[in-house]
């Protein structure tokens, strides 16, 4: 993942740019697809790129231990005042997806969500996250991640946005703009943020990310190379089958020894 991912005031005003996002209902799916696909009970939990937190307080919340990394300092201390507000005690970790350890593992069942796992961008760098996430796992142990879905993001997929938010105190507004290389299937986002205060003042920040999108067959050989089963794959966070017109994809995978 890029250190660039998530920075300043992108990383302030996170919550605020999604605030309509409903962690509960997507924690929710996650939870029933894992104890579905379940060998064992799981009990502990690894969230991989938490960001700010919105999904693991609600794993937390069902009863499992849960460990939560990110490679974004600004994320993290978002996620972390959060956690003292809700007493949790997630323990939350500094980390890069592609070479991670916890004290804590193995864990019965690891996460990465929205899209989190597009931000590694070359097949080397997907695999080595892949084969860091099956360390930590206990044997069987279950993976579920979501990705971008090719053929429905090239069709779909918009080269400007305008995101405006109003606050109390300010107005947030983002804006960005997409380039996509599609044989290497990445995407450029350029953000811009301003935080325009009512004083009339404001802040300005900017922000690149890449991110990866990918076909099905695509993702299957990969989980398999890094020593994965595919159990079940849906369209976004519903129990229907990805079809073409899916933005989203969601895999469950097995770790097998």
């Amino acid at each position: 993942m890029p250190l660039t991912s998530y920075q300043g005031l992108h990383a302030e005003y996170y919550d605020s740019f999604y605030s309509a996002k409903d962690y509960a209902s997507e924690a929710k799916f996650v939870l029933s697809k894992l104890h579905q696909h379940q060998e064992k009970k799981i009990s502990s939990l690894l969230e991989i790129a938490c960001g700010t937190g919105g999904h693991c307080f609600f794993f937390e919340k069902a009863g499992l231990r849960v460990s939560a990394l990110d490679n974004s300092v600004a994320m993290l201390e978002v996620a972390k005042k959060k956690a003292g507000r809700e007493h949790s005690q997630v323990n939350f970790f500094l980390a890069d997806f592609t070479d991670f350890s916890s004290p804590r593992a193995p864990f019965d069942a690891a996460v990465s969500l929205f899209n989190s796992i597009g931000y590694l961008t070359s097949d080397e760098a997907l695999l080595s996250g892949l084969r860091a996430v099956h360390r930590n796992l206990t044997p069987s142990g279950l993976f579920f991640f979501d990705f971008w879905h090719a053929p429905s993001f090239l069709k779909g997929y918009e080269k400007a946005r305008i995101k405006r938010v109003k606050l109390p105190e300010a107005e947030l507004v983002r804006f960005s703009e997409v380039a996509v290389d599609e044989p290497k299937r990445l995407v450029e986002i350029k953000y811009q943020i301003l935080v325009l205060g009512a004083d009339g003042r404001y802040q300005s920040f900017h922000e690149t990310q890449v991110n990866r999108f990918f076909t099905v067959p695509e993702m299957k050989g990969l989980v398999a190379k890094a020593g994965f089963e595919l159990l079940a794959h849906h369209s976004g966070y519903s129990d229907s089958p990805a079809t073409d017109d899916s933005f989203q994809v969601s895999f469950v995978v097995k770790k097998m020894e």
